[in-house]
């Protein structure tokens, strides 16, 4: 894994393999134990008015977290971390490798079955499905 922490503060990691990435995604939070999960709908580009991620809620009803998956020409196909549990936004993109920097037709594909995946599943399952790396039954 190398890492790269942008002028926004984001911090990019590139990994090898989508288990690998989806599984940093959900680490970078540490050891968070939502209360709810909520699907999360995309609003811009491939992933829009698609389930493209899960939101974490806590018992006080409040957003701890977001991850999505996206898709862009700099970090390719990668999970966007956003975490709200301190008073500063951490933001973190776990990119996969093959697919940095590369604007292919091949990648939007790869992408939209990703997003396939994750379709008519409820939100809890796509976060244990990220963040243990087993896709469930």
């Amino acid at each position: 894994m190398s890492q790269i922490t942008q002028s926004t503060g984001e911090v990019v990691q590139v990994f090898s393999s989508y288990k690998q990435a989806a599984k940093n995604a959900c680490a970078v939070l540490g050891n968070i134990k939502p209360s709810r999960v909520e699907l999360y709908i995309g609003r811009m580009g491939d992933g829009r008015d698609k389930v493209v991620g899960v939101e974490l809620i806590d018992k006080k009803n409040k957003k701890i977290a977001r991850i999505r998956l996206d898709i862009d020409v700099p970090k390719g196909i990668h999970w966007n971390t956003e975490d709200w549990q301190s008073k500063e936004t951490k933001k973190t993109a776990s990119c996969l490798i093959d697919t940095k920097g590369k604007p292919t037709q091949e990648n939007v594909e790869l992408y939209a079955s990703y997003l396939r995946a994750i379709d008519n599943i409820q939100a809890d399952t796509i976060w244990e499905f990220w963040k243990t790396g087993s896709k469930p039954i």
